[in-house]
């Protein structure tokens, strides 16, 4: 096969979820939440953030005084390190991410209809 050419038979990874469901695990034993609220949780996380959210979390933290490098960062999103001060600044980034795309959605869809 040509490097330029698509295979279109190949599928999707499905998702690995035994890891998964470690990770859902491990956000209600380290954050007491319910499996339903590790899942929300995590669906918002990896939804909103993709690229770029490590800066403004170490950011978020330095202005409380707190040191934190984007490994751990990302540990903690992972679920793999317990820290709630990160998992909070997490959950919050990513509610003010999704936020602000409905805002901007709905400010489109207003000026389409124009």
């Amino acid at each position: 096969m040509k490097q330029t050419e698509t295979n279109i038979n190949e599928k999707p990874m499905p998702k690995n979820v035994q890891s998964h469901n470690a990770r859902i695990k491990a956000f209600c034993d380290n954050y007491s939440l319910s499996p339903e609220e590790a899942k929300s949780a995590i669906d918002l996380m990896d939804k909103q953030l993709c690229y770029g959210y490590t800066d403004e979390i170490i950011l978020r933290a330095e202005r409380n005084g707190l040191q934190v490098s984007p490994q751990t960062v990302r540990f903690v999103k992972r679920g793999q390190t317990k820290n709630i001060t990160i998992f909070n600044y997490l959950i919050d980034f990513a509610t003010v991410i999704k936020e602000s795309k409905v805002r901007v959605k709905g400010s489109i869809q207003k000026n389409m209809k124009k």
